[in-house]
């Protein structure tokens, strides 16, 4: 029951830190806070590692402006490129994921030829959104 007790205390004081930490960050123009994306200053990421809540791709790169978000919030972060050979026709798109498209000119259902991470170039960006769960996996 002590170390009950003694957990819920450094948890506590663990979010605490990090809440007052959160209240004094420097935030952009739209009030989203301004966050590097390495483990150990990602405030989104010891929040809910603190909380033993799963991290989602939802919650991640928010306040890096060159970084859209699609309209579940996912951030887009690959630039997929697509040639279909039935009509010659090449293209490219940016989305969330790595996916399948759909030729414009003749239909024909097509994978990317090649996708290229245009997310953030943080060392650990990559590497924390592979790691991240997809809402609705968990």
């Amino acid at each position: 029951m002590n170390s009950i007790i003694t957990n819920d205390k450094s948890r506590i004081e663990q979010l605490t830190a990090l809440l007052v930490e959160v209240i004094n960050h420097p935030a952009d123009c739209d009030g989203d806070l301004i966050l590097t994306l390495d483990r150990k200053s990602d405030l989104r990421a010891r929040i809910h590692t603190a909380l033993g809540a799963p991290i989602f791709r939802t919650q991640l790169f928010h306040g890096h402006h060159n970084i859209d978000h699609d309209t579940s919030g996912e951030p887009i972060v690959w630039r997929n490129q697509y040639h279909c050979e039935a009509c010659d026709k090449h293209w490219e798109d940016e989305w969330t994921c790595q996916c399948d498209d759909e030729c414009a000119q003749c239909g024909t259902a097509l994978s990317p030829v090649d996708s290229i991470w245009i997310g953030p170039d943080e060392a650990e960006a990559r590497e924390m959104w592979e790691a991240a769960h997809v809402v609705g996996e968990v």
